[in-house]
């Protein structure tokens, strides 16, 4: 009896949690090299906030960081007699071998990278098409203290935001006409701003079978190298 009554209260609560949603507020903000994210996650009456700053120098240090290690990659084994090159910081190491064990596990013919990447495509697909957007609301100004260029790229950046926002109502669920794309030239500066805030939804066990799948496909491909 006590079996029975735990094993329907657990049914009841994983029912429960699988219904329950995730909304997600996300704001970025991008000047000259300098960005800001903050993504508030609220499950309920609980709310937890993640914000990430980067500054102007970090990312100059990190890109100068990954130039450095991709140039001592590509030095030639028989200059040894020269200066060694500089030591490859982790993250750099890591995120090389992972490259390299995703090619070898996964692209090694094109036939096979053809197939992986339209499974991709539909698990994308299925993912997108039930994340719910009650707003979405970007802006984009563009200056280059220079009228015919700042032009030039204020149209060319309003063009693909107008695709933009044909794919996001093509690929989500939209809960109301709350999607604006606003590109701004500047004439007075040479700038490049970008504040995009957006409010969506998911149910938890969209996640959960979503990411299963997502691991099977991995899985099966992986295998089909090995055998």
């Amino acid at each position: 009896m006590k079996i029975t009554a735990f094993i329907t209260v657990c049914v009841i609560w994983l029912a429960i949690l699988l219904l329950i949603k995730l909304k997600i507020y996300f704001t970025y903000r991008y000047h000259n090299l300098e960005s800001y994210l903050s993504i508030e996650l609220q499950v309920l009456l609980v709310k937890t906030k993640i914000e990430i700053h980067i500054s102007r120098d970090m990312f100059s240090l990190g890109l100068m960081d990954l130039l450095n290690n991709l140039v001592n990659d590509m030095q030639k084994e028989t200059l040894k007699d020269k200066k060694p090159p500089l030591p490859k910081s982790r993250r750099y190491l890591f995120l090389k071998k992972v490259s390299q064990e995703t090619k070898r596990h996964y692209f090694l013919t094109w036939p096979g990278l053809k197939s992986l990447k339209k499974k991709l495509s539909a698990w994308k697909h299925d993912f997108f098409k039930k994340v719910n957007i009650y707003s979405f609301h970007c802006e984009i100004q563009i200056g280059t203290e220079d009228a015919a260029r700042t032009g030039l790229l204020a149209g060319s950046i309003g063009a693909m935001c107008g695709m933009l926002k044909a794919r996001c109502i093509q690929n989500f669920r939209i809960k109301s006409n709350n999607i604006f794309f606003n590109v701004i030239p500047r004439f007075d500066a040479s700038l490049v701003l970008c504040r995009l805030n957006c409010i969506l939804s998911l149910k938890i066990s969209h996640i959960i079978f979503t990411a299963g799948k997502l691991l099977i496909i991995m899985k099966n491909r992986r295998a089909r190298n090995y055998g």
